[in-house]
């Protein structure tokens, strides 16, 4: 029985509410700590106080406090050999006890669990069971840990050089790599985590949330009081004192102080305090923001010797602190080589100022302290102690509600019990244990605690919590323990009654709990279905599994995330299964059989990664003299820095992470090869956060550093044999001079002297000892005072500029090789776009772009032979200009003659398999295929290939061998391997190819269906095999297979990324390929889908498709909506028609006369009829078009992109006939059709055309002579027009361009060169036949357009970015959860919930995009009212935290 109890409480122990406690972000522990109303604190000579009390608590040394809580207090005591040991302080007796002595880092788990890390072996993380002191291995890392802290996830523990960082999992208990934001600072309070990350982010993590949400940018500091959380920001204008609800989610701003601020917030039980600059503590009105004096600091028992630095205030319940932080006189700093590890402010030293009774306030150490007995019951709750709760405690423990000692401390066990009590007696839970409840637990009537009482379906309490995390920990569950007894929990408790052999029925009986309970209960052994939201062991079983076969490139974690469901997605496709993204029962089966398939795409590879991919890149890269390391499998320091160094010579943004682009150009044959460079290089210096630059000097300030330490790095190519590094000031002094092998090292800003400039030199040294070789380069920067203005100018810290395929460099020339030549680029910090120029050698201007992209494509035929250009990339910050961008260039000039590639044959293949008879081979696991050394063969470029042609994977390598890897084939299918020696300098066109032909041997377990005949109704393939469709409107048509459940049709373009995927049980669809680009070759594939159970997958036919590109204006008509679907077409439309639809038939006032309508027949036919010949009357139809910007003289003007035009009749039974004439009258389009709506490829229309577009109505049985006639006229945008046209045309051209006569719709770019003898594309009243030679003092008949913000569709990725990079900023976005420059789901749903909250809250009539886009859902269009909202930058309408 007490076993069984100790199991039930310990499930509790992770369902209730823990205390608020705030605790180190490094693991080397706090001058303070709090947990509720206890606090303590160190004074910095080595004592150790408890509120209230006036004596120190401690007789060893106390440097630092861990933790505290109503047992115990765990703290540091450092040696004089700087060691630093870990001791337990008893608050009961006051007992010291030593846990570990030279310690790194420590910090507690839970009650009765503290990790720490040894110091003599950073790699491994010990836990201390502080019940009977024993301590184990929880953890060894393959590199050397540096911090540990606690997340609203778990215990986090961060490897050094920002390496990344391991999760113990609250969930599951179990390690796995973590991959969120690491804070400066940090607070836990009843399992929600606040804390500041990514410089002065504020976020807020719930328990119940999977996600951390954004409070406020630009944060310096935070305190929590009464439930709200202040802080204070800049806001770029002002620094503000702001609060947030997290109930309400109110947000709300305070007050704007008058004096300056130190940037610090601290909040003791009932009060705020805030530090000024004039070192006076403040009180800040939590309602209106007001600051009162509440003391002014000082500074009296400062050591001889020392200086203050700093102060800061901390306050506790009952207590204001103040702290000086204080450094040894000095003239001006001396610097010191600085690890990047968090020991970064060991040297500090902080002295305790003063302290402050606060009086009405609980003080730690009156609850310490037994409470007097009375006769009269009082109100009992956590941190309290004493005879009455030793009184409660005892029937508690005898009933089994408690099963620890009775102490008489009323700690989290205590209260645990009480809320086991509360639930079973069905009061309100709370743990509070008052008057009433204490008589009913005193009155002897309580029945014992009955662990095993059966709960039912539907019951809500702490029970069926109970019950839910123990079928969770045994993997029966995997929906949250919600206390809840619904459909999910029921089919677990059947799932476990059903495999330990008990009956199964509707409840957990009374049997089912005692085995569950038990500590003999098996583990599940069967699979459940998981889908997305779920957690626990289950999901991260999926999701290792899912990583191990590199369908996941994201971290393991316990939730299925979205993440999970896109792994599931591309498993479930590639396995020929039903594609759903939830993991059933049958996608579980056939993911963890032998034969499931691994991942054939790139996957992402970063730092802890270790796997068969690591060891493959690591092959690669040595090929490429990149990496000099043994091939190990593992991603570690050497892999990161080889890495590194490829993206940087490929022209890659540097990250060390091995994403799908670097992957890509790496096992590319046009890889660039690592040339060591025969002398070292200059060394290349970098600094990682400053204010401004004022010239060549970096401006640093007390903001511009997450740390508070500014970051140099540098790097000179070749072979370095050691740096010498000096900083000097601008006195001439000297304040470091060392000999290193470092890269990099910090300083402290703090440190720095207000406006004294400093120089870092670095001087690098070569191994050959030659003086002539030693090269130097050195770096300005200065401290600043921060300043406080508007809209801040965004950091850009580094630009880069590259061109390729280099083929040499010689007099830092870049020489290109003729043909497609790529120019990349990327800046590190805040850049908001590029301005991109090419430039000859007289400075001629060549090519500009203004772009947010990071590369761009040329052909060199518009280049000059012999001609240096210079490619200038001008990185503009944020709010700033092209004044205030950072340039970086590089030259770059033709190959002068294109070297003659030698000859090579094609490889000769063996194989130690045995041939077939059709002269293929069959793979089981893998096969080894060998061919001898090519003459002139500088590498080889090898590919596999399926019997569709599909390419399953591809290698560039110079081995002479390779090795088939069944593990990423599909069983039973043909494969063919090509291999192709590439000649010297050539690429793989140049090259000769063999091939062998080998089969995967089937999987006896997996049976492979045939694949179907595919074919497009009423089209046959050419004689290339692909199939040339005029119209977008496809009927896929396929036979039956047997033992298919349903088809997985996909659609992919030429690059095999899928553009339309879809599951159905016909055996044929009705697809929608409007959105395909004409003229580019798309491959359609159906793939059979097992039924259930059956062990078996699917074989993919395929199809080539290429759409024709329209030879005429009339293709501009798509019947069905643009975005490619297999769902039926709209019949009509659900928003209003335009304002003036015409009421009675009209003609198009600019069509031809030439072109009538058919008249009707006025004589009657020659022999009699019984009916009347009269049609019957059809009403005028009404005609809508979207979405209009503005309406000038009865002309609609629109976007471009998708065109949405409707029309509606009151009469039944109608057909219409559809013509668009265009400005002359002339007939561009015409077609009939029953439907009430139709799409324009506005790309097919003419810039500023005036359109006429006209439907006729009439009845079925009778022809369009009877109908009626209905027109309005439209013309599309090009794009933002200019604001006025210039009136007078400059008399010669001018430096810049001018407009000489207004034209009717704008230009991109209005340039008048010299007078066309044509009219302009868009037409004026009465065109000439010859340019006027003065210009027109008044616009012609079309109106200029409107300079006002236009709607942004699909078609606009600048404008999505510019649109995108606002929500950012504006914390409606996240900065990682979009795809830039597209109209992904994350844009879309953050617009919405910007419309909402304009419309809720701002009461502004806006109409959300998901009823605004219901006709269009694949192509959304965000209207010009939302973005004048939006993008109003005098008016931030900023998002409230959810």
């Amino acid at each position: 029985m007490k076993k069984c109890l100790s199991l039930l409480l310990a499930a509790v122990m992770t369902l209730l509410c823990c205390s608020a406690f705030a605790e180190s972000t490094t693991g080397r522990g706090d001058l303070v700590v709090r947990s509720e109303s206890l606090s303590a604190y160190v004074d910095g000579d080595g004592n150790l106080w408890i509120p209230g009390n006036s004596q120190p608590v401690n007789k060893t040394k106390a440097d630092a406090i861990v933790s505290i809580d109503a047992y115990r207090l765990i703290f540091f005591s450092v040696d004089d050999g700087g060691k630093r040991a870990l001791l337990s302080l008893d608050l009961s007796t006051f007992a010291e006890q030593t846990l570990a002595q030279d310690v790194w880092a420590a910090c507690m788990g839970d009650d009765d669990h503290l990790f720490y890390i040894p110091a003599n072996d950073r790699t491994q993380l010990c836990d201390v069971n502080l019940e009977n002191n024993q301590t184990t291995t929880a953890y060894t890392a393959v590199e050397q840990l540096d911090r540990l802290y606690l997340s609203a996830e778990g215990l986090v523990a961060t490897y050094v050089e920002s390496a990344g960082a391991i999760l113990r999992s609250n969930v599951t208990g179990a390690f796995q790599t973590f991959s969120g934001s690491i804070p400066t600072d940090s607070t836990l309070a009843d399992g929600d985590q606040l804390y500041l990350a990514n410089g002065s982010d504020l976020y807020l993590f719930r328990s119940t949330s999977f996600a951390a949400d954004i409070i406020d940018t630009n944060v310096y500091d935070y305190a929590t009081l009464g439930g709200r959380i202040y802080y204070i920001a800049n806001t770029g204008s002002a620094v503000r004192l702001k609060s947030y609800d997290p109930e309400t989610m109110e947000w709300k701003v305070l007050g704007t102080p008058d004096i300056s601020l130190a940037g610090q917030l601290t909040a003791s039980e009932s009060r705020l305090f805030t530090l000024g600059s004039d070192s006076v503590v403040y009180t800040v009105d939590v309602t209106t923001g007001e600051l009162t004096p509440f003391a002014t600091i000082q500074a009296n028992n400062i050591p001889d010797g020392w200086q203050v630095d700093s102060y800061s205030i901390e306050a506790m319940s009952g207590q204001l602190n103040v702290y000086a932080k204080i450094s040894e006189k000095t003239d001006s700093p001396s610097f010191s080589f600085m690890e990047f590890t968090s020991d970064v402010s060991d040297s500090d030293r902080f002295v305790l100022v003063s302290t402050t009774a606060l009086e009405g306030e609980t003080k730690a150490w009156d609850l310490l302290q037994p409470a007097p007995t009375t006769q009269t019951l009082t109100t009992l709750r956590r941190g309290q102690r004493g005879e009455a709760v030793r009184t409660m405690q005892q029937p508690l423990y005898d009933l089994g509600y408690y099963d620890y000692r009775v102490d008489g401390i009323f700690g989290s066990r205590t209260e645990r019990a009480i809320r086991l009590l509360q639930d079973d007696l069905s009061r309100a839970v709370n743990g509070v244990a008052d008057p009433e409840l204490q008589q009913i637990i005193l009155s002897g009537t309580l029945s014992k605690y009955d662990p095993y009482r059966a709960v039912y379906r539907g019951d809500r309490s702490l029970r069926v919590q109970m019950m839910q995390s123990r079928l969770r920990e045994l993997g029966y569950l995997s929906d949250s323990a919600d206390g809840i007894f619904g459909s999910r929990t029921q089919a677990a408790v059947q799932l476990f009654q059903r495999e330990n052999g008990f009956s199964v029925e509707e409840y957990a009986t009374r049997d089912t709990l005692a085995a569950l309970y038990s500590d003999s209960a098996s583990p599940c052994s069967s699979y459940i279905d998981l889908r997305k939201g779920d957690s626990g062991a289950r999901v991260r079983e999926l999701n290792q599994r899912l990583k191990d076969l590199y369908y996941l490139d994201v971290r393991v974690g316990d939730t299925y995330t979205d993440d999970t469901v896109r792994a599931v997605k591309k498993f479930q496709s590639q396995a020929g299964l039903s594609i759903t993204g939830q993991a059933t029962v049958t996608v579980l089966q056939r993911l963890f059989s032998d034969s499931a398939p691994e991942y054939r795409g790139y996957t992402v590879l970063r730092r802890g990664d270790e796997n068969s991919r690591v060891e493959r890149l690591q092959r690669r890269l040595k090929e490429l003299d990149y990496f000099t390391a043994n091939v190990t499998g593992y991603f570690g320091r050497s892999t990161q820095a080889a890495v590194k160094l490829f993206q940087q010579r490929a022209g890659l943004r540097p990250t060390g992470v091995a994403d799908v682009n670097t992957q890509k150009l790496l096992y590319s044959p046009d890889a660039p090869k690592y040339v060591k460079p025969t002398i070292i290089g200059t060394p290349a210096l970098t600094i990682d956060c400053y204010e401004k630059k004022d010239g060549d000097v970096y401006c640093l300030t007390d903001r511009c550093s997450e740390t508070g330490y500014v970051t140099f790095g540098w790097m000179a190519e070749g072979d370095v044999k050691k740096y010498n590094v000096t900083i000097t000031d601008d006195t001439g002094a000297k304040r470091l001079d060392e000999d290193t092998q470092l890269t990099l090292t910090g300083v402290s800003i703090d440190a720095l002297t207000l406006n004294r400039t400093y120089t870092l030199t670095v001087t690098a040294y070569p191994e050959d000892g030659d003086e002539a070789h030693i090269t130097s380069a050195s770096i300005q920067f200065r401290r600043i005072e921060t300043p406080v203005e508007p809209d801040p100018i965004g950091t850009i810290t580094e630009v880069s500029a590259s061109v390729e395929p280099v083929t040499r460099t010689e007099n830092n020339v870049l020489y290109v090789r003729a043909g497609e030549i790529t120019f990349r680029w990327y800046a590190i910090g805040d850049v908001a776009s590029y301005a991109v120029e090419i430039r000859d050698s007289n400075n001629n201007l060549c090519l500009s772009a203004n772009t947010t992209d990071e590369q761009a494509v040329v052909q060199s035929d518009v280049m000059k032979q012999g001609e240096v250009y210079t490619l200038y990339v001008h990185a503009i910050p944020t709010n700033g200009t092209l004044d205030n961008a950072v340039t970086a260039s590089c030259a770059f000039a033709l190959e002068d003659q294109p070297q003659p590639l030698p000859t090579v044959v094609a490889p000769t293949l063996t194989t130690d398999l045995t041939a077939e008879a059709d002269g293929s081979y069959v793979v089981d696991a893998t096969a080894a295929f060998q061919w001898s050394a090519v003459e002139n063969a500088e590498q080889y470029y090898i590919e596999i290939r399926d019997a569709s042609n599909a390419l399953c994977g591809s290698e560039t390598t110079t081995a002479t061998g390779y090795v088939v890897n069944a593990a990423s084939l599909s069983r039973g299918a043909s494969y063919t391997l090509y291999v192709t020696a590439i000649p010297t300098g050539g690429s793989v066109a140049d090259g000769a190819t063999a091939t062998v032909a080998f089969r995967v041997r089937e999987d006896q377990t997996i049976t492979q269906l045939d694949a179907p005949v595919l074919s497009i109704q009423g089209l046959q393939p050419a004689a290339d095999g692909i199939v040339y469709a005029d119209d977008s409107s496809l009927v896929v048509q396929w036979t039956a297979v047997d033992g298919a459940a349903a088809y997985n049709f996909v659609v992919r373009d030429a690059n095999q990324m899928v553009v339309t995927e879809a599951t159905v049980t016909d055996l044929s669809l009705t697809y929608n390929a409007s959105a395909l680009v004409r003229g580019a070759v798309y491959t359609l594939s159906v793939t059979a889908v097992p039924q259930d159970e059956a062990h078996a997958q699917g074989t993919p036919a395929t199809l080539p498709l290429i759409l024709k590109v329209p030879a005429t204006a009339e293709d501009a008509i798509v019947t069905e909506p643009s975005e490619p679907t297999v769902e039926e077409p709209v019949e009509a439309p659900t928003e209003e028609p335009v304002e003036q639809p015409t009421e009675a038939p009209a003609e198009p006032t600019e069509a031809p006369a030439e072109q009538p309508t058919e008249a009707p027949v006025e004589q009657p036919t020659e022999a009699p009829v019984e009916q009347p010949t009269e049609a019957p009357v059809v009403s005028a139809p009404t005609l809508g078009i979207e979405t209009i910007v503005e309406t000038v003289d009865d002309v609609a003007y629109v976007n471009g992109g998708v065109i949405h035009l409707t029309w509606s009749t009151d009469t039944a039974d109608c057909t219409y006939q559809l013509s668009i004439y265009d400005a002359d009258g002339n007939l561009c389009a015409q077609t009939s059709t029953t439907d009430t709506s139709v799409n324009l490829d506005g790309s097919k229309l003419a810039d500023g055309m005036i359109y006429t577009f006209e439907v006729v109505a009439y009845a079925n049985d009778s022809d369009v002579s009877t109908g009626t006639a209905a027109a309005l006229r439209f013309a599309k945008y090009a794009v933002a027009p200019t604001e006025a046209p210039v009136e007078q045309p400059t008399e010669a051209p001018a430096e810049e361009p001018v407009v000489e006569e207004p034209t009717e719709a704008p230009a991109e770019q209005p340039v008048v060169e010299e007078p066309t003898e044509a009219p302009a594309e868009q037409p004026v009243e009465q065109p000439t036949e010859a340019p006027a030679e003065e210009p027109v003092e008044e616009p012609t008949e079309a109106p200029v357009a409107p300079t006002e913000i236009l709607p942004i569709d699909g078609t606009m990725p600048d404008r999505i970015a510019e649109m995108q990079q606002r929500l950012v900023d504006l914390g409606w976005l996240l900065p990682d959860a979009y795809t830039q420059g597209m109209l992904d789901e994350a844009t879309v749903q953050a617009v919405t919930d910007f419309q909402n909250y304009c419309i809720s809250v701002l009461a502004q009539p806006l109409i959300p995009m998901d009823q605004a886009n219901v006709d269009h859902p694949d192509n959304p269009i965000v209207d010009a009212d939302t973005l004048k909202l939006l993008m109003d930058v005098q008016n931030d309408i900023i998002k409230p935290a959810e």
